[in-house]
């Protein structure tokens, strides 16, 4: 029997942004960022929007901005601004966002945190055991960030085989533990090689576990940033370079999938094109639930714009 028809676009890009308007460089004041990412939802372009993301430490600007009825989704990225130990600070961001997890106007979605040391595997043990502890959903995604700039191959693969580790089935949030990577900032000197990220991608399908992507992400190729200079990755490389890991290519193709110019990508509801290679959307569907997650973004309406003039959808962000 045949395969159903799947539109690649719908595929590829359905909740691919969490909403990171409150993070730099946009910065948005809390009811700004809010109300936008309300009309995101409410418009065309609101099947390309996945979870509003805050800082633990905004925890308490949110609550008298919500609405009832209202169901926010909602995801929390650990900041740990109460310093201690690790596992305190991360204790101490639990702590300051239970009445979160209680409203019922919020739907906490997911937390993320990124790893602080050397110790990776004792650091992923403390984050779920202070877990343990709180009244959070059991199905929330918990995106542990894996630090890869200026880090060796084994660095980076300790990190990624810790939280393999603890996705061991039957394990309390093991379904939803997976890998986080940065690949921009605010400077230019924040954006890691094409190997780095590669090397990640790599070994995160070795080791079969889900990431998402954040930062420096605002355009679906490559692109020179007009504020520091730096060239920065392209979400829709880094879905092309998801895609060959996910099926098994070596590393070298997956670091040349990052480095692909924006007139090599082409994305209509039959397929994805890169290069020479098309990828239909059951291919992309399963990439996408099974691998790459999404990406944090902090303009919204930047992938828009760029995918419009792609023609992949339309100026409002819906697919004609």
């Amino acid at each position: 029997m045949a395969e159903q028809f799947l539109d690649a676009r719908q595929a590829a890009l359905n909740g691919l942004f969490d909403d990171a308007a409150v993070f730099p460089p946009a910065n948005r004041p809390m009811e700004d960022a809010l109300a936008s990412h309300r009309g995101h939802q409410g418009g065309d372009r609101g099947w390309l929007v996945n979870r509003f993301l805050i800082r633990a430490s905004q925890a308490g600007e949110l609550p008298e901005l919500l609405e009832d009825p209202d169901e926010l989704q909602l995801g929390v990225v650990l900041d740990r601004t109460a310093g201690g130990t690790f596992a305190e600070s991360v204790g101490a961001d639990l702590a300051s966002i239970t009445g979160l997890a209680r409203d019922r106007r919020i739907r906490l979605t997911g937390l993320e945190l990124s790893l602080d040391g050397d110790d990776a595997e004792g650091e992923v043990a403390g984050i779920l055991a202070a877990l343990q502890g709180a009244r959070f959903p059991e199905n929330l995604t918990l995106a542990i960030e894996v630090p890869i700039s200026g880090r060796s191959a084994g660095e980076v693969l300790r990190g990624i085989s810790a939280i393999a580790g603890a996705r061991a089935p039957g394990g309390r949030y093991a379904d939803g533990l997976i890998a986080k990577v940065r690949c921009g900032g605010t400077v230019a000197s924040a954006i890691p090689a094409d190997l780095e990220v590669a090397g990640f991608i790599r070994a995160c399908a070795k080791e079969q576990v889900p990431f998402k992507a954040t930062a420096g992400l605002h355009h679906p190729s490559r692109t020179t940033n007009e504020d520091h200079g730096g060239l920065e990755h392209g979400f829709l490389n880094v879905l092309a370079a998801a895609t060959a890991a996910f099926q098994g290519e070596r590393l070298d193709v997956v670091e040349d999938h990052l480095g692909r110019a924006g007139d090599q990508f082409k994305l209509g509801p039959g397929a994805m094109i890169v290069g020479d290679a098309v990828v239909e959307g059951q291919t992309l569907a399963a990439v996408r639930a099974q691998f790459f997650r999404g990406i944090g973004c902090c303009d919204i309406l930047d992938p828009i714009t760029d995918l419009a003039q792609m023609g992949v959808v339309t100026a409002t962000g819906g697919l004609s």
